[in-house]
């Protein structure tokens, strides 16, 4: 078993946007996320992020079919020249989860790049999966909570470059 990165281009900006849809609506419905779920997304700042060197999105492929989506900022702070990279919107498509594939496109994603103050991302606290997953995987809780609102928090994790 075998996944693909594929760099996501301008052009593809739709697709980026159906897919969000169609990966983070069910966190929609559960939570009421509104103003902060991916699926919600306006096209406009999905346009934008690509106008920002920062910014990165691959489409995680499988079998020759794309499945997921993965959005990285490369965090980069005027203080002690440090150097993160944030994981944002990660998600695959409900038909392809539990295979392995989100364990397979991070360690991909931590082969690719080695920023030297390691990686960052949060996820909601409510989703035991989420949680156990990204600790499976050697991130830890940052103590950093969040709370949106009266169904969910935000937890952060990061994990140091070794």
């Amino acid at each position: 078993m075998k996944i693909e990165l594929v760099k996501v281009e301008k052009s593809q900006s739709n697709h980026v946007l159906k897919l969000y849809q169609l990966v983070f609506s069910p966190y929609l419905k559960k939570y009421h996320d509104d103003e902060i779920n991916p699926a919600n997304t306006p096209i406009t700042k999905i346009e934008r992020w690509f106008d920002k060197e920062f910014m990165s999105l691959f489409f995680i492929k499988f079998d020759e079919k794309i499945v997921g989506i993965v959005r990285l900022a490369h965090v980069t702070w005027d203080f002690e020249g440090q150097e993160k990279i944030h994981i944002g919107d990660f998600g695959i498509l409900p038909d392809y989860q539990n295979l392995g594939l989100g364990q397979m496109t991070i360690k991909k994603l931590e082969q690719m790049y080695h920023p030297k103050d390691g990686w960052e991302l949060s996820t909601i606290l409510q989703e035991a999966g989420n949680i156990h997953f990204y600790e499976k995987l050697g991130y830890q809780a940052t103590g950093s909570l969040t709370h949106s609102n009266e169904k969910m928090d935000i937890i952060g994790f990061e994990k140091k470059e070794k």
